[in-house]
């Protein structure tokens, strides 16, 4: 189990991530017929994974993404997702997401996408995030991007590795149930599971929840009880 309450189980939760050095997102590989978006496990601590968040933040404030905003994240579930995800809402900002019918909100003020040709609707800032198949810095997008939009990857290496202000660290259940069911979601002692597919409101849930209680998150493609047992947690 990691130990996300130590050294002080009354600080909040963005305090205990910046504190622990152990892993509290696990990404793993994928098979041959099952790409997962990494090419080896890949274990991220809670230090990194805010630092992640905090130059999130950062850039989202620089865009004048801020309370009240709406950021649509067209983005897979994926270590950097997550990261990002939470650090914009840490920023105050509102997450919107593409429905599993492929609808996609238009009521928005800017969008994260992985594809660099992605449409935005009119008056939207278009962030482009090409993601890391390892743990290395984020890389500039390989396709062209648009002079109108931003390669987030190059924006996100300029930004500070620290919050510039208390993170604001939405409660779980304000975004989605997550305690609601999922095929694509599951909890097991230690660990919430979340199976490889486009970025969903509960995913960021299940995450914020499971950090809260000290689990981690672990990311697969494929059976969710085989890769929980796989990260090292009983399923």
């Amino acid at each position: 189990m990691i130990a996300l309450s130590r050294p002080d189980s009354n600080a909040p939760l963005a305090r205990r991530l910046e504190a622990t050095a152990r892993p509290v997102l696990i990404h793993l590989p994928g098979s041959a017929d099952a790409d997962s978006g990494v090419d080896a496990r890949i274990e991220v601590s809670g230090s990194v994974l805010m630092t992640w968040a905090a130059k999130t933040a950062a850039l989202c404030a620089a865009e004048d993404l801020d309370d009240g905003t709406r950021l649509r994240l067209d983005l897979p579930v994926h270590w950097m997702s997550l990261a990002v995800a939470f650090g914009a809402v840490c920023a105050g900002v509102q997450p919107a997401f593409t429905g599993i019918d492929g609808q996609a909100p238009e009521d928005v003020d800017a969008v994260v996408a992985e594809d660099a040709a992605a449409p935005v609707p009119a008056g939207a800032l278009g962030l482009r995030l090409a993601l890391p198949r390892d743990l290395s810095p984020v890389r500039a997008h390989p396709d062209e991007v648009s002079a109108a939009d931003v390669d987030m990857a190059e924006a996100l290496l300029g930004e500070a590795d620290r919050f510039a202000d208390t993170p604001r660290v939405p409660a779980a259940a304000s975004l989605a149930d997550p305690a609601a069911e999922a095929e694509d979601v599951l909890h097991v002692p230690g660990a919430a599971v979340l199976a490889r597919g486009p970025l969903q409101a509960r995913h960021l849930a299940a995450a914020l929840q499971a950090w809260d209680e000290g689990r981690a998150v672990v990311v697969c493609a494929g059976d969710l009880a085989a890769a929980a047992r796989e990260a090292g947690f009983s399923a």
